[in-house]
């Protein structure tokens, strides 16, 4: 099978089409091999692909295509839809799929000639979900590994609570209905507090979003919020950073006594005027406002002695992981994670 062929016209506009009873369908400019024994149509795609390289790596396929085309039979239970046409005397199949997903996942799957990965943490994360799942329903599973591999090191998990994470209230519903249907709950927890704690409310989109979950998870955001705020409460009141400048702060001051050090002057790490502010962010969006806090984007680190500094540094860090256990573990989001 030579790729080399096809793959510089992935993005030429001269595609040709092909009819199979009576149904135009567009060639795939990638995988669409010439002396290919199978068709797989995808909406209105066709691949053209040895049937030999998908059985030996999907049993799905395996168990549909294993016995000869004049006596395939379609099983219900099966995602794949035996036809009974043929094309050029290569079999065809139908499948029920979203076409760019099965378009990365063969180019997972196939024979590569390049050197690199067809995925890696550079991918859409949005494009590694349609591809786990789609790996996941034809049982390829060291594809479905992979997938999940690079998603654990780009999205936030229970297992990498701090991963990149940018999720709008959309995108958080998104990874929950995904994670449910693939069984993925290692990112449930996460999902649920950048649901919590993004501004749903105020969003036509981000309301229907919401709208598309359960009751019982529509309620698991609010009593969560709820648990959070609580939580992030009784961690920041320990905290004379947290306390407004005034009588009612608590004594602390540099140890050092380094009048150069805003720590010998009261504990200022911000103007009064700022107390609000951060009071609010950081019921609202703790981790966010703590990571801003650490990395001296709302606190000017600049005016503390070193000694005070990386107390205040570690102090903020501290209380981000605090939280990060109370969201991961135990019933805070009503775990089991049944709806």
């Amino acid at each position: 099978m030579n790729r080399n062929s096809t793959a510089t016209t992935r993005n030429s506009h001269n595609q040709t089409s092909i009819i199979i009873s009576e149904v135009k369908y567009k060639k795939d400019t990638t995988h669409w091999y010439a002396d290919g024994n199978l068709i797989v149509l995808v909406e209105n795609t066709a691949f053209r692909v040895f049937q030999s390289f998908l059985t030996r790596r999907s049993g799905v396929m395996d168990a549909a295509l294993a016995v000869p085309q004049s006596k395939r039979l379609n099983n219900p239970e099966s995602p794949v839809r035996i036809r009974r046409d043929t094309f050029d005397g290569a079999s065809v199949v139908e499948l029920d799929d979203n076409t760019l997903d099965v378009g990365l996942l063969l180019d997972v799957v196939l024979p590569q000639t390049c050197a690199t990965s067809p995925i890696s943490t550079q991918t859409e994360w949005t494009r590694l979900l349609g591809l786990a799942q789609i790996a996941q329903k034809y049982a390829i599973a060291d594809v479905v590994s992979q997938v999940i591999d690079i998603l654990e090191k780009v999205l936030p998990t229970r297992q990498r609570p701090y991963g990149a994470c940018n999720w709008s209230p959309v995108d958080a519903v998104r990874i929950i209905h995904w994670a449910r249907d693939c069984g993925f709950h290692q990112f449930l927890p996460m999902a649920f507090y950048y649901l919590a704690t993004g501004e749903w409310e105020f969003d036509t989109m981000n309301w229907e979003a919401m709208e598309s979950l359960s009751t019982r998870d529509q309620l698991r955001v609010q009593q969560g919020l709820a648990r959070l705020q609580t939580t992030v409460v009784k961690l920041a009141l320990s905290r004379w950073e947290n306390h407004p400048i005034g009588n009612s702060k608590p004594a602390k001051s540099c140890p050092n006594w380094r009048y150069n050090c805003w720590m010998g002057y009261g504990g200022k790490v911000w103007s009064s005027g700022d107390d609000g502010t951060r009071w609010s962010n950081l019921l609202l969006h703790p981790l966010e406002e703590l990571q801003l806090r650490a990395n001296g984007k709302v606190a000017n680190l600049d005016n503390f002695c070193d000694h005070c500094r990386t107390e205040f540094i570690a102090a903020s860090n501290q209380m981000s992981d605090d939280i990060v256990k109370e969201l991961l573990f135990g019933d805070f989001w009503q775990a089991p994670w049944s709806n």
